[in-house]
């Protein structure tokens, strides 16, 4: 499903209150991301945006994930949605939906493969798969035009080998 065009007056509103956001105007931009929906229920990216209040903010991570998925189905091209959607299903230890919806954000033209790749090997690291966490943390690399991130992956792989080495030195 496409995300629709919708009164430009709306777009308004969901600028301001992306900006009031990063002003850390909470409780302004929740009441304006309300308003949005009151107005018109399919405009996903509002969704998006009280998802990520409701993760970060609120730690009610599973109204979040409620709400991204509202954001999912309103605005399927709308990339933040799938980075931040996939960080709550971490958190959340939701792998098997984590999962589909990694191989659902693959579909989706412009996406990063690089971060997918990263959030997919924090996935198999915190499941303590170590070896498919670093060959994926690898392809992260691989992908990436960051040198930050190509900092943090290696940072990751290198804690991934730590960790198989502190496991391995007890089993002794």
């Amino acid at each position: 499903m496409e995300e629709r065009f919708f009164d430009p007056e709306l777009d308004d509103w969901f600028f301001e209150a992306d900006q009031l956001l990063k002003d850390n105007r909470i409780g302004s931009s929740v009441e304006l991301l309300n308003r949005i929906l009151a107005r018109e229920p399919a405009y996903g990216r509002a969704y998006n945006h009280l998802a990520w209040v409701y993760e970060v903010k609120y730690q009610n991570l599973e109204k979040a994930w409620e709400l991204y998925r509202l954001a999912l189905k309103y605005a399927p091209d709308y990339l933040p949605v799938y980075l931040n959607a996939i960080v709550c299903l971490s958190k959340m230890e939701r792998f098997e939906e984590l999962k589909e919806l990694l191989e659902q954000a693959r579909q989706v033209p412009g996406i990063s493969r690089s971060h997918l790749l990263g959030e997919e090997a924090i996935m198999y690291e915190m499941q303590q798969e170590y070896l498919k966490a670093m060959d994926t943390y690898k392809q992260a690399i691989a992908f990436t035009l960051s040198d930050d991130d190509i900092d943090y992956y290696k940072k990751c792989i290198e804690r991934c080998q730590r960790k198989i080495n502190i496991l391995n030195e007890y089993d002794r």
